[in-house]
Formats: C-alpha cells, structure tokens, sequence
C-alpha cells in the first residue's frame, strides 16, 4: 500500500510537497507571445523613402559647417557679380563715346595711334614699321577684303588696310566709318594692271598708269560707326 496513489485522495495528490500549506508566493501566469505585426500593403502612388543620406532637416550641422557654408555661398555671389560686371565691361567697351564699334582680328596695343594724314606726308619713315593708324573709309573692296583709309572721303590717296588672308574682313558698307588698325606699313609698286585691279574691286572706274601704293598689313582693327 506504501507508495501507492490509489488510496490517496485526489485532492491530496495536487498538494505540493514542497510547499503543502501554499505559503511561497507563485511565479506570475506567463504571458502569450506577442502577435507579429501585419506589414500594411503599400497604397499605389505613395512614394518610398530613399535609402542613403540622411536629409538636411535630420543631421546637425557643427558650427564649422555653418561657416563652410557661408563662405561657399559668399563665393557664389562674388562670382555671379564678377561675371555680371565682365559683361557690362564688354559691353561698355563695344562703344565709344556712344559709338557702336566693330573689333577685328587681333586686339589692338594701348600706344598711341598716327593719323593717315601724318604718315602719308612722310611714309617712308615708318616704312616696315608696326604701329597704329587712324582714318575715316575713303573706298573700300567691295567684298570687304581691304579698306583704304584716309584723312577724309574725298582725299586724293589713303593707306590700304589688309586683312591676313581669309581670317577676317570688313562689312561692305557705304556708311561713314572711322578705323583705327595696327600692323607693319609696307609699300608696294603697281603696275597698270594691279592698279586697274584694285579700282574695279572698290567699284570705281580705274585709273591710267602704275602708282606705288602704301598698305598696312593689319593684325587687328576697330571700326567706329559714324552713322
């Protein structure tokens, strides 16, 4: 009978015998596990986060990344003012004294300029010389490969300004002009036929007999448009 369970009863049998009279405190019921949580279905059109840096709004910026970019915006407007008054300065150096002015070939060297009229009553003084010469349009090619220019329209001799080759020419035109053109000064023998050359390209009707023509071979020149 000893050790049998038979005879004990059943209430007896759920008595703890470690504890019988129930006085240690019990361990809390324990808790279910916590449902997974049901990823939502992503509603259509609704835009995902990118993944990569975080945005201004979330990152702290230090005061030396305040100061860096002061300065980069500081440089952005001084740059953006510099360009501004470049362009005002071409601009303003497409005229002058209000006159629209044409710029050809090379620019011209700041030393001062000989007018037509005093190289003409000496040229051979500044014969292979470079310098720079001033005149108004007294003819001109008719396809703008050459001017002569002189003290006035209606002076008997000019000096020929000549482009090199096909880099850049004159606008054909019959409107009053003032160049100013920079290059060596050279003199050259015609004979009648060059001579009646150079007439029938400035549409004039030729004249007898050779002459010795002066020319300027030009790098560059501006052209003052006088009306």
């Amino acid at each position: 009978m000893a050790g049998s369970l038979a005879s004990v009863p059943a209430w007896a049998q759920q008595l703890d015998l470690q504890d019988p009279y129930g006085l240690q405190p019990k361990p809390p019921p324990a808790q279910p596990a916590p449902k997974a949580e049901e990823k939502k279905p992503e509603q259509k059109g609704e835009e995902k986060k990118s993944e990569g840096a975080p945005s201004d709004e979330d990152v702290k910026l230090s005061p030396e990344d305040i100061e860096r970019r002061v300065r980069e915006a500081q440089r952005a407007q001084s740059q953006q003012k510099a360009r501004k008054e470049l362009e005002e300065q071409e601009l303003l150096r497409s005229l002058s004294d209000g006159t629209p002015t044409d710029r050809l070939g090379a620019s011209l060297p700041e030393i001062p300029s000989f007018p037509v009229k005093d190289v003409l009553e000496d040229p051979t003084i500044f014969e292979g010389q470079r310098l720079r010469i001033t005149g108004v349009v007294r003819r001109q090619c008719q396809t703008g490969c050459w001017v002569e220019i002189a003290e006035h329209r209606s002076a008997p001799t000019g000096v020929r300004i000549v482009p090199p080759g096909t880099q850049w020419k004159f606008e054909p035109s019959t409107r009053e002009r003032r160049i100013t053109a920079y290059g060596e000064l050279k003199k050259r023998q015609l004979d009648q036929k060059a001579a009646r050359a150079l007439d029938e390209a400035a549409g004039e009707k030729p004249k007898s007999g050779p002459r010795v023509e002066w020319y300027l071979d030009a790098e560059g020149a501006e052209v003052l448009w006088l009306n």
